[in-house]
């Protein structure tokens, strides 16, 4: 009989601000072919808050510390069974304003306790042009609606100091 196994995790919908748009934070694995991106984010530990979770997988996954991080706001929690692995996951996504200086690609070792720990992963910036080489696993809040930031130009939306700007109509 196989044993159905309950998981929380979180993923993070980083972005940052250049002149006139916003990108998002994507990743590939170098270990394995793979065909999409993903992004930064994975289980969260038991008794561990799903936010400190998040921002922990964030800084083993990429190097980037909470304390280069805005938080803008939570964008959805997904239910969902994954037949592979028999998991039951329930999933919290969280957007994110990137403050620091990385460079558009840059690779980084993951440094964790987890199945993961040593294996190194190419890091990408992306726009809206490219969301369709993310896993469809985890995008389904890049649209309009839940990250407007990544379809509207600057000059239309913006973020001033971690804080939504109202768009003029």
């Amino acid at each position: 009989m196989t044993q159905i196994v309950y998981e929380a995790k979180a993923i993070a919908y980083i972005i940052r601000k250049s002149k006139d748009h916003y990108s998002l934070l994507t990743y590939s694995l170098n270990h394995q072919p793979y065909h999409y991106s993903r992004l930064p984010g994975g289980g969260v530990k038991i008794g561990e808050k799903v936010i400190d979770g998040l921002y922990r997988e964030i800084y083993e996954e990429t190097g980037i510390k909470r304390e280069e991080l805005t938080y803008l706001r939570k964008i959805g929690m997904l239910n969902y069974f994954k037949p592979t692995n028999y998991k039951n996951v329930e999933r919290s996504d969280f957007l994110l304003l990137y403050n620091g200086n990385l460079p558009n690609d840059f690779e980084y070792t993951i440094d964790s306790n987890d199945k993961d720990n040593g294996i190194t992963v190419k890091y990408r910036w992306i726009t809206k042009d490219s969301f369709d080489t993310i896993d469809p696993e985890l995008s389904q809040y890049l649209n309009i609606y839940n990250s407007p930031e990544l379809y509207i130009p600057v000059n239309e939306y913006g973020l001033e100091s971690g804080k939504n700007c109202i768009i003029n109509s």
